[in-house]
């Protein structure tokens, strides 16, 4: 009967396919453009007002820019790259900005004033600065089971294409071959935010990519010796430590080969090959945080009370915003850390070397970009 529900439910999304829709799904993206209100100057010189209002515009413009980057720049990128930062802003973002509407224009005192809505174009900024190593660096964990109605696929053609324009995107992206097991094992699990999260975190994830995709063979065959098949790729993009979706799409392809595997792999690959590129984009397009979620494993507690004495020491820690317990269980203690710390790795030695932790004993055995687990000294 589930076989019957399936097969009927895939014969609704292949005639939604065929006429090139997907009304109804899921859709969140970013925007290509922003816009926000700047007032850019410049002084008039020897009178020449229309000099000093095209000085004006490109004052407008720059600093459009250079509000639009600034929120994908953590504080100590700006610090320690300032001066960077500024020279590409000058050198390379030019043509990446301009005015959509002139909200209002003076003189005053011999200067040239222009207030503006910019419109600035920030993914090609952000690839140069990631080039530069002046962006985040997002870990990317992409899972999608699939299925040929009704088998499995072995090896994931959506989710590989994915990987591949992450990779070569320039993302670090976590090896397949990892969590193989789970891709099946959780398959239905992963539809949920937080199982795809908690399980990003786990395997050291900034960023879950996740959802489904399968395919049908279509009937009749489009040549004789020729099978075709219909795929669609339904996913979204999970940050780890929140479990907030950031990005969402589905959409349908075709394939066709010889053999009937082949042309469902083609499906799979070409329709994701569609989506890819997008959630590339947005993930590029996620904005700087000057906070690091963290969760923290503990073992083993002698009491709860020395449990609760080591939760209230690292809220007191320099750089700590918010601790939340998820869980405590015969002595392991589960917390979920919001800090200022660059990486889990410096968060990790702060554990281990401030002064308010000594009591404990602590000793950190694992650090993986998300999550550190640790264990107290045994009285």
């Amino acid at each position: 009967m589930r076989f019957l529900e399936r097969a009927i439910m895939m014969a609704a999304l292949l005639l939604v396919a065929a006429t090139g829709g997907s009304e109804g799904a899921e859709r969140l993206h970013r925007p290509e453009k922003q816009t926000v209100t700047v007032k850019g100057t410049a002084v008039i010189e020897g009178g020449n007002v229309a000099a000093a209002e095209k000085a004006a515009r490109a004052d407008a413009m720059r600093k459009g820019i250079e509000q639009v980057i600034g929120a994908y720049v953590s504080g100590k990128a700006k610090a320690e790259n300032g001066q960077l930062i500024d020279s590409l802003v000058t050198e390379k973002f030019g043509g990446f900005a301009q005015i959509v509407r002139v909200l209002s224009q003076k003189q005053e005192d011999g200067m040239y004033e222009i207030q503006a809505e910019v419109a600035v174009s920030p993914v090609p900024m952000l690839e140069i600065m990631r080039k530069n190593g002046l962006m985040r660096e997002w870990r990317v964990m992409v899972i999608i089971p699939e299925q040929h109605i009704s088998t499995p696929v072995p090896d994931p053609a959506a989710e590989t294409e994915f990987i591949r324009q992450f990779v070569n995107a320039g993302y670090k992206v976590i090896d397949q071959k990892r969590y193989a097991e789970l891709r099946q094992q959780n398959a239905s699990r992963l539809k949920d935010p937080a199982v795809a999260a908690e399980i990003g975190r786990k395997m050291g994830a900034d960023i879950v990519i996740t959802g489904e995709a399968f395919s049908q063979r279509v009937v009749p065959d489009p040549a004789p010796g020729f099978v075709s098949c219909r795929a669609r790729v339904e996913v979204r993009a999970i940050l780890a430590d929140t479990a907030e979706i950031v990005a969402a799409d589905a959409t349908e392809g075709p394939g066709a080969d010889l053999v009937e595997s082949v042309s469902a792999k083609k499906a799979l690959q070409n329709t994701a090959k569609k989506l890819a590129p997008l959630f590339v984009r947005d993930i590029t397009l996620l904005p700087a945080s000057e906070s690091r979620n963290i969760q923290v494993e503990v073992s083993v507690f002698a009491s709860f009370a020395k449990a609760a004495r080591f939760e209230r020491a690292l809220k007191g820690l320099p750089g700590v915003t918010k601790v939340s317990r998820e869980s405590y269980d015969e002595g392991v203690l589960v917390l979920n850390v919001e800090s200022d710390t660059e990486s889990a790795e410096d968060f990790a030695l702060a554990l281990e070397e401030a002064e308010a932790m000594k009591p404990f004993g602590l000793t950190v055995g694992a650090v993986s970009k998300t999550r550190i687990r640790a264990t107290v000294k045994q009285e």
